[in-house]
């Protein structure tokens, strides 16, 4: 039996649909394939490329350790992933957040601890949003390049982080599909989240 694709995730707030919709439809007419719901918009702390369900308790675990306090998130800039000069994957930035890196640490020494093997690529917290047509025209190539110093400065809402999640992905004809394996809510603030 072949193991479970997974990951897991801090949700995005739907609230913010609407400042990245607007990102979404510009990228849409610049030729990229982008998603269409805001259930799928979630930041990736760490993918799991087969897991058994062995594996799924260690990392069940493993998050409970690594549990922490609400805290507050920003979207900021556009950008992409590139394969030598070429964009392939359109992203939004997450403005630099203290409580995020220490979550992700705490997380990765826990998941070490526990056998679970993780990427070993450095940790670019971001919220994808497209990605490129392989084989677009170079003036689309540039327009989209554009954005990065368009939308520099921009910044696309804030939201309080009150969980995270792992996920299974299931590819399908019309997608990745997304479905919650396991949660934890974080300790929720008498005071304003930390930034």
């Amino acid at each position: 039996m072949s193991g479970t694709r997974a990951f897991i995730a801090i949700d995005i707030d739907g609230s913010l649909w609407k400042p990245i919709s607007t990102v979404s439809a510009e990228l849409a007419a610049l030729g990229c394939t982008v998603s269409t719901s805001k259930s799928n918009l979630h930041i990736t702390l760490f993918f799991f490329e087969s897991i058994s369900d062995s594996e799924i308790k260690l990392i069940e675990a493993a998050m409970r350790i690594a549990k922490c306090n609400e805290f507050l998130l920003t979207l900021k800039g556009v950008d992409f992933f590139m394969h030598k000069n070429d964009p392939l994957v359109a992203y939004i930035g997450i403005k630099h957040s203290i409580p995020l890196l220490s979550l992700y640490r705490t997380l990765n020494e826990a998941l070490s601890v526990a056998g679970v093997a993780t990427e070993k690529k450095p940790f670019s917290p971001h919220l994808t949003v497209g990605r490129v047509r392989r084989g677009s025209n170079p003036v689309k190539r540039e327009a989209l390049i554009a954005m990065r110093s368009k939308y520099a400065a921009s910044e696309f809402g804030s939201f309080i982080c009150r969980s995270m999640v792992l996920k299974r992905r299931v590819l399908s004809e019309h997608g990745p599909v997304y479905s919650d394996i396991y949660k934890i809510d974080f300790s929720k603030m008498s005071a304003k989240p930390k930034t």
